[in-house]
């Protein structure tokens, strides 16, 4: 099984500015190489090619009716992420005032998923993972934060505003990919 990364840019307000989701078998103990890709990640979601609803149907009916189950799985994964990163933006908040350190590996936790943070003045990265990996979860961190740096640096971006720019998400992916 994949392990699962979704990582969310969230500015002052408590506004996404930026959200994706990472799939790795690197650290997971399932072997081979990394996941990447829109299919790769829903086979990780809902359990591969032999469980329920990753099989293929013999009509088409049946086909679509797996699709769509696959789809509202996914929807509802996606959205229950959301609440708990969000749900953990009071924890966040508390250790922000207690700590002087950028980041934190375990702030929360919600069923089995934990949640790491790394908090600066103008932003908070927060990242929910199935996979105990800190020192390239930190790393991982730092390169975010260099990558936000320099899309600061660019005077067409207001920093409330969400992030657009394919490039930031390759960057970000690529980074995923060296330590996720």
């Amino acid at each position: 099984m994949a392990a699962i990364y979704h990582l969310y840019l969230l500015n002052n307000q408590d506004t996404p500015i930026f959200k994706s989701q990472y799939a790795s078998s690197r650290f997971s103990g399932g072997g081979g190489g990394d996941v990447s890709g829109p299919q790769d990640l829903i086979s990780a979601l809902v359990g591969g090619g032999g469980g329920k609803l990753g099989g293929q149907g013999t009509h088409g009916a049946q086909s679509t009716q797996t699709t769509q189950t696959t789809q509202t799985t996914l929807q509802m994964h996606q959205d229950i992420m959301d609440l708990v990163a969000h749900a953990s933006l009071d924890v966040i908040d508390d250790i922000q005032t207690k700590s002087n350190s950028m980041y934190h590996k375990s702030v929360d936790s919600f069923n089995g998923w934990t949640v790491s943070a790394f908090i600066t003045p103008s932003i908070r990265f927060v990242l929910l993972h199935t996979v105990t990996n800190d020192d390239n979860i930190r790393n991982f961190f730092q390169e975010c934060w260099r990558v936000f740096l320099d899309t600061l640096l660019n005077p067409f971006y207001t920093p409330t505003d969400a992030i657009q720019g394919k490039t930031f998400g390759e960057k970000l992916e690529k980074f995923a990919r060296k330590y996720l």
